[in-house]
């Protein structure tokens, strides 16, 4: 029993060898797979005497040499004009998708028309803010969209002129022409404490909207990330305060050293006399 399973596997072995390109299925190949079973003589149904049999109505009962046998017969079996047209419908299908995706994308909206008569200069007198009571009655003032719409006109034509290389810094540049730097410790973007310093939230302001506008304005048609944009804004009230703070220190410092000088100077003078 054992020499004989061992030749059938030889068998085995040189028709998968000399067949590399099996010819298209048909009943007199599958007497000719029926005779290479190796459970020919068992009770199950198999496949390679079946001709009828397909891989959508295999059983799982056959044998696994001979479903794999029937499945390379009828993979190899399809002609070229059949795999041509496969490929062409799953090119089609592909361009169905991305069109598709393409009828869902939201339009780009059209860019900000600055008027002249818009602009105002003596609006800008009060930026950058350094008061908490002048951000109070800004705050209220953009309220109005005609205030708003003025503001950003102005800074366009006036203040922020040019696009920087990114958003970010683009927004930056707007804060800066809004707020003042001894004003940035006072604020965060989310309003949480710093050192256990409370911070009024700039998420509640209507300066935000400005910033927004004067950004997409200058970075028509590229789409706006707004996350990425919140947080450089919230980075900068930070490191605007922070440097502010060292110069402040530097310079108390600077005087410190004069002030030492100079008493050192005059008590030299009254040895001297």
């Amino acid at each position: 029993m054992a020499k004989k399973k061992r030749m059938m596997n030889t068998d085995i072995g040189q028709y998968v060898k000399e067949k590399t390109s099996p010819p298209p299925a048909s009943p007199s190949n599958f007497v000719e797979r029926s005779e290479l079973c190796p459970s020919k003589g068992d009770t199950h149904e198999c496949c390679c005497s079946e001709p009828t049999i397909t891989l959508e109505n295999l059983p799982k009962n056959h044998c696994p040499l001979s479903r794999h046998l029937f499945k390379s017969e009828e993979t190899s079996a399809k002609r070229p004009t059949e795999l041509v047209e496969i490929i062409q419908n799953n090119a089609q299908k592909q361009v169905t998708i991305q069109e598709s995706e393409a009828t869902q994308s939201p339009p780009i909206a059209q860019r900000r028309i600055t008027k002249k008569e818009d602009i105002d200069k003596l609006m800008l007198c009060d930026f950058p803010l350094t008061k908490r009571r002048k951000i109070r009655e800004w705050n209220e003032k953009l309220k109005t969209p005609e205030n708003a719409d003025k503001l950003i006109a102005s800074i366009i034509n006036e203040k922020v002129t040019k696009r920087s290389s990114y958003p970010n810094f683009t927004g930056r540049n707007v804060i800066s022409v809004l707020i003042g730097a001894e004003k940035a410790g006072l604020l965060s973007w989310d309003g949480k404490a710093r050192n256990k310093i409370k911070k009024f939230p700039f998420k509640e302001l209507q300066f935000y909207h400005i910033i927004l506008e004067i950004v997409k304005y200058h970075h028509y048609p590229m789409p706006i990330d707004e996350a990425n944009l919140k947080y450089s804004l919230g980075q900068w009230f930070s490191q605007t305060a922070n440097k502010r703070k060292k110069l402040s220190s530097q310079t108390s410092v600077d005087s410190s050293q004069g002030s030492e000088i100079l008493s050192s100077e005059e008590s030299g003078k009254e040895n001297e006399n």
